[in-house]
């Protein structure tokens, strides 16, 4: 994976500067020019570019409309910009700007070895926790979200080229964005990338939350998006379905083999139609989502789930229990469920 510093200069004297660092001091980063701020908004629309140093006139409206793309369209990319000015302008300027945390500028004339050091600061710090190449997403999300660190992950996919970024506080996903989605829909895209080469960078400074389904979910809703994907993409090159026109195969199942009426009559008998549930039903229309459990516990080595539990911002919870015969349980809200669960995972 090699990072890019592209770097906007009408008169390549800062590239050839940035150029020199990176050969010396950047290893694994590799220098990029734009002669126009035009220029560079093609680039960045296809090169995994990891920082921006600039040559610009803050006093000139496309410089400035350059450093406004910039910061809400790439919104995990540093900007370092080389510029004349009084600090009053260059003050101003940011206080227009949603994330002037990514701005840092450099008034000329300014000590050539003071810029070069601040740019390796930049690149080594976008992986001060961490580089891990041909990785799934969603394994090394799981350990960020245990570990409630606060970091920013950059995501480079390994075969189809994207590139994506996520913001963590204390183990909680606050935002995503790739170059065509920002948030949830930014978040099931990355999610989806089971061949990934990630940047951990220590801290996270967005304080916005524009995500907030927890990241179990994002994972599953990611999968099922994938899978109708393929789906289309076979359906399209003329492939059948994955086991189409097979015979079922009837493999043992390590999960329970109590069907609906067997584990309706141990929850009467054990009091729980009275405490916790109001209803228990067949739940076929659920062996997609079922499916999809199985394979984010395979992903992630904790194999197949017996019980899985949703709450849907409605009335009522639902347990699903992934049996040979799923059933789904409806449950009063909120009610005391602890001792209901440990009753059906001793279910055999």
């Amino acid at each position: 994976m090699t990072r890019q510093v592209l770097v906007v200069d009408h008169s390549r004297r800062l590239f050839m500067e940035v150029r020199r660092t990176l050969r010396v001091r950047g290893a694994g980063t590799e220098a990029i020019s734009a002669s126009s701020t035009g220029d560079a908004m093609e680039i960045l629309e296809r090169a995994p570019v990891t920082l921006i140093v600039s040559d610009l006139r803050i006093h000139q409206e496309p410089d400035v409309s350059f450093i406004r793309h910039v910061n809400e369209r790439f919104v995990d990319i540093m900007h370092l910009i080389t510029c004349d000015g009084h600090s009053r302008e260059m003050e101003a300027l940011l206080n227009q700007l949603d994330g002037k945390e990514q701005i840092l500028f450099f008034r000329r004339p300014y000590a050539p070895q003071s810029l070069a050091d601040r740019i390796i600061e930049i690149l080594e710090r976008q992986k001060d926790g961490g580089t891990l190449f041909h990785v799934s997403v969603g394994m090394v999300l799981q350990l960020v979200q245990m570990e409630q660190r606060s970091c920013i992950v950059r995501i480079f996919e390994t075969d189809g080229g994207g590139r994506g970024t996520l913001f963590f506080r204390k183990g909680s996903l606050l935002d995503a964005w790739t170059l065509q989605k920002r948030g949830e829909r930014a978040a099931h895209d990355i999610l989806s990338w089971e061949d990934a080469s990630l940047m951990i960078q220590n801290g996270c400074h967005r304080m916005e939350n524009r995500i907030h389904a927890p990241l179990q979910a994002l994972l599953l809703e990611a999968m099922r998006l994938k899978d109708e994907r393929d789906s289309k993409r076979k359906e399209k090159g003329g492939e059948p379905p994955a086991g189409a026109g097979e015979a079922p195969v009837d493999t043992p199942h390590p999960r329970p083999l109590l069907g609906l009426r067997a584990i309706r009559e141990q929850l009467a008998r054990n009091g729980f139609f009275q405490s916790v549930v109001i209803n228990i039903a067949g739940a076929a229309s659920w062996n997609a989502l079922i499916g999809q459990a199985d394979r984010l516990g395979s992903l992630l080595g904790m194999g197949e789930p017996r019980l899985i539990f949703m709450d849907r911002n409605e009335d009522q919870d639902y347990l699903l229990v992934c049996g040979k015969e799923p059933v789904v349980l409806t449950l009063k809200k909120n009610s005391p469920r602890e001792k209901l669960i440990q009753f059906l995972q001793s279910l055999e």
